[in-house]
């Protein structure tokens, strides 16, 4: 017989709070490893205020400049999110703000050098209403060409088409590319003032190609003569005052195979001999170029160079007379 057995009041179990154990031994921990650290540096009020200056001083490679007063208070505002919590920066209408219109949109501008950049748009500023050189510098700096001269080179470039607004940018660009400019610029015997000097030449000269839609300046072959021989086409040119018949012999002689395949000093030779006498016929001075006889004295200058005189003098005295009787 089983004997009878009070009930046992049993205290109950206690529930663990897990959440609440693990917050409370991080705590702990957290004070114990704090314990363990040197004191805190006290807080420097200069901190913020030189970080934002060398981010002023800074500047960006790419880019418009315009952003950097946005991006300076989003800065600002990292660095100090208490204190601006509650104040209105540039940085909210950040999405919403003004975007750059014009040229200064585009992305050739972008890519150009800052100081650049702003030469340009101080330029673009104060001539607001010509639209025709926005136009100019809008196809400069989205050329290959323009953008592999130097810095220098390049400023210049935009200078030249403020000072001549008759210049033709076409032109200038596509001469540029020629054997003679190429040659120029890559010789370190002048310096970049003078090759910036050169630019203003280049400009004079797409406004006589613009006046004169015929003349040898327009010749696809002109750009790529030596220096020395279109120097000396240019001066005679000026020197008879465009005479356009003397420029139409200077084109022919251009599209001669003879002529182009000449010595230099031989070119500017028979160039200068035709402008003193400028009604002889080039048809008689090839003939002579493809002679046995200028074969024979090739190799003496100064025979080249009295020979051509007597070519030419005898070329026009035969037209005189031709038109005499």
């Amino acid at each position: 017989m089983q004997r009878y057995r009070p009930p046992q009041n049993t205290p109950p179990k206690k529930k663990i709070d897990t959440h609440k154990e693990i917050k409370i031994k991080s705590h702990a921990l957290a004070h114990e490893f704090a314990s363990q650290l040197p004191p805190a540096e006290a807080p420097d009020p200069e901190l913020d205020e030189r970080m934002m200056l060398q981010f002023t001083r800074s500047r960006f490679s790419v880019g418009s400049t315009h952003l950097q007063g946005s991006l300076a208070a989003r800065l600002k505002q990292a660095l100090n999110p208490f204190k601006a919590q509650n104040q209105p920066t540039q940085a909210q209408d950040f999405e919403t703000g003004p975007t750059p219109e014009g040229i200064e949109a585009e992305r050739s501008f972008r890519l150009l050098a800052p100081n650049l950049q702003e030469h340009i748009m101080s330029i673009v500023n104060a001539n607001p209403d010509d639209s025709a050189l926005v136009d100019q510098i809008r196809i400069l700096i989205d050329d290959e060409l323009f953008r592999g001269l130097s810095l220098t080179l390049q400023s210049a470039f935009i200078d030249t088409l403020v000072w001549n607004a008759e210049a033709n940018i076409n032109f200038m660009l596509d001469f540029m590319r020629g054997k003679c400019f190429q040659t120029f610029l890559s010789d370190p015997n002048y310096t970049e003032e003078q090759k910036s000097f050169e630019l203003s030449f280049v400009a004079d000269l797409s406004v006589l190609a613009n006046n004169s839609p015929d003349s040898i300046l327009n010749d696809p072959s002109f750009k790529n003569l030596n220096g020395g021989t279109l120097n000396t086409i240019i001066e005679e040119l000026n020197s008879h005052e465009g005479d356009r018949f003397l420029d139409a012999k200077y084109k022919q002689l251009l599209s001669s195979v003879d002529f182009v395949d000449m010595r230099t000093e031989y070119q500017q030779n028979l160039v200068g001999a035709l402008s003193q006498y400028p009604k002889a016929k080039v048809s008689d001075i090839l003939v002579f170029l493809r002679s046995s006889d200028f074969i024979k004295i090739y190799s003496e200058p100064e025979a080249v160079a009295d020979a051509f005189l007597d070519v030419v003098s005898k070329s026009a005295s035969a037209v005189i007379n031709s038109y005499g009787g």
